[in-house]
């Protein structure tokens, strides 16, 4: 994934084609972010926010909050990610972009485990599975079960 979206940004670098940078940076910064390279993925996800709020592309912005909140949580920043989770969510519930809602709230209750904080990361697992159901978004669903399971035990979710 992280060289297509090298290949990308090469196509793209110089042109005046901001659209695409809004549609691939917050994916290329969370590309970097799954392979452990948070100093790159925090640059790529800086840039992803500076483009959206140019913009004006709320729902973009949210992307790129939603990968510094795993960045920061990932590095113990827990404060840091919990003011950015709180507004890549706010922004979400406003757009109504639902499946990354549903994302974002998985993201903050990992960020809740991180603090040993049970109850909201249930409640936080429990909002984001209710969403994936009603928007059938089953790869997510079954993410966010799982994900529920390993942390909370095999309940019923």
């Amino acid at each position: 994934a992280l060289e297509y979206f090298r290949e990308i940004s090469e196509l793209i670098e110089g042109t005046e084609n901001r659209s695409m940078l809004l549609i691939t940076r917050a994916y290329q910064a969370e590309a970097h972010w799954g392979i452990g390279d948070y100093a790159q993925a925090e640059k790529v996800a800086n840039q992803a926010l500076a483009h959206a709020r140019q913009a004006d592309a709320p729902h973009h912005e949210a992307l790129a909050l939603n990968v510094l909140g795993k960045i920061y949580t990932a590095r113990g920043e827990y404060a840091e990610a919990e003011t950015i989770f709180r507004e890549a969510i706010g922004i979400f519930e406003r757009t109504g972009s639902r499946l990354e809602l549903g994302r974002a709230l998985q993201n903050r209750a990992e960020l809740s485990i991180s603090q040993a904080d049970l109850e909201n990361a249930e409640m936080d697992y429990n909002r984001a599975i209710q969403i994936f159901e009603e928007i059938g978004a089953p790869y997510d669903l079954e993410m966010a079960r799982a994900d529920f399971n390993r942390v909370m035990g095999s309940g019923s979710t």
